[in-house]
């Protein structure tokens, strides 16, 4: 995030979420955990705050939740935006996003992925046979994205990966209109 006033903070971090709405709610209908047949004719703008845990007897999905490791990692990289770990499959699925200036989505992309290298490695050796995969959901400020993500959101198993990401791309549109109305009345 830019290095901008405390409000402005709260404005991307609220744009950042809410990019990942969609994902969240993609993956629990993908393993069948749903609150009701109603979740599903929400529309994207309505969708409410994720749970910061839901746990079945196979599967447990974490939003925005610290993972307890046996090597704390640089950068205190032990929180992810989503992750789930999936019993029955023998998977770990990390999901993390950002947005960021137009022409950087190559670059956001590998730095994520090596900010949370030692995370992925501690996973490994506390879940032995374990599967960990990561998934970087890197938008640009006007939406573009990385021409890899639907499929790296397909080899995840999310049904209708584009979309998803259609209403991650109108969250970010959405959440910019915020931004710009934020810092427009404060003049």
């Amino acid at each position: 995030m830019c290095s901008c006033s405390a409000i402005a903070q709260t404005l991307y971090t609220a744009r950042h979420d809410r990019m990942l709405r969609p994902v969240y709610y993609a993956i629990l209908k993908t393993l069948g955990i749903t609150n009701n047949e109603e979740d599903e004719t929400i529309p994207w703008y309505r969708e409410l705050q994720p749970k910061c845990c839901v746990e079945t007897k196979e599967v447990k999905v974490l939003w925005n939740i610290p993972l307890h490791l046996d090597v704390v990692p640089k950068d205190g990289a032990n929180k992810p935006d989503i992750a789930i770990c999936n019993k029955k499959e023998r998977q770990w699925l990390i999901f993390e996003g950002t947005v960021c200036n137009i022409g950087q989505i190559q670059e956001r992309d590998k730095l994520k992925t090596e900010k949370y290298a030692d995370l992925r490695a501690s996973l490994k050796r506390l879940y032995p046979g374990y599967n960990v995969i990561q998934v970087n959901l890197v938008f640009d400020f006007l939406s573009g994205y990385h021409k890899e993500l639907i499929h790296k959101l397909n080899n995840v198993g999310l049904s209708d990966s584009m979309n998803v990401i259609r209403k991650c791309q109108k969250w970010v549109i959405a959440q910019n209109c915020e931004i710009v109305k934020a810092f427009h009345s404060r003049k």
